[in-house]
């Protein structure tokens, strides 16, 4: 499916964000693919206070990237980064960064029991 041609959206744990700077989505072979979303800092929760009280609970949330003409799921991740960024002297941004789901199989404690366990349990 090309997207190209469709409005792009982007959803932080549920909750859908029409407005963003600019989105990445670097896609590898053997690896996880990963994500970098560059936001307002409204959508932080404060243009005027540079810290990330509001956004950095997004860590660990899901995140999700919504295009085509239904407003398709295209993309699900997880969130792993939260941090300022700032160009020259403007207000600056918010830039999210994380990996695809697939980086919860990895890193959750309870699916890396797994592989210790025998084919009778």
């Amino acid at each position: 499916m090309s997207i190209l041609n469709h409005k792009i959206s982007v959803g932080i744990d549920g909750k859908q964000l029409f407005s963003f700077k600019s989105l990445k989505l670097h896609q590898s072979i053997n690896n996880h693919h990963r994500f970098e979303l560059l936001l307002d800092l409204e959508a932080g929760g404060n243009r005027y206070a540079h810290n990330l009280k509001d956004s950095a609970k997004w860590i660990g949330k899901s995140f999700a990237v919504y295009a085509g003409e239904n407003s398709e799921t295209t993309f699900m991740g997880v969130i792993t980064g939260v941090s300022l960024h700032r160009k020259n002297s403007d207000f600056g941004h918010i830039l999210v960064s994380g990996y695809s789901e697939t980086y919860r199989l990895e890193t959750d404690p309870e699916l890396q029991l797994m592989d210790r366990m025998h084919l009778a349990d």
